[in-house]
């Protein structure tokens, strides 16, 4: 699956806060190398479970330190937002691994 996305996390993005790396490193894994950008559209509660807390009883406070940590990925450029969340439906997340040189 993605163990040359998460590769290139650990390579361009280990730089990031503590709950937003782990969060894009399980997100890199999750996706597929072959994917030229590739797509994380897995659960929230799998991502809270990422960052170390208890995802399979979240609490709002487990909620907001993902939204901050997700925060912390959209501002630095390694993903944006694909798809909104909906009811029944998490969001989806564009990896942009490679970072843009400027």
């Amino acid at each position: 699956m993605g163990a040359s996305n998460a590769m290139s996390v650990v390579t361009h993005w280990s730089h990031l806060p503590c709950d937003a790396f782990k969060a894009i490193t399980f997100m890199a894994l999750i996706t597929l190398d072959r994917d030229p950008e590739p797509v994380y559209w897995g659960a929230t509660e799998s991502l809270i479970a990422a960052i170390g807390r208890d995802g399979d009883h979240p609490t709002e406070a487990d909620y907001r330190a993902l939204r901050r940590a997700v925060k912390a990925l959209v501002h630095s450029g390694v993903v944006s937002v694909d798809k909104r969340s909906a009811p029944g439906r998490p969001p989806a997340y564009a990896l942009h691994l490679t970072p843009v040189k400027k």
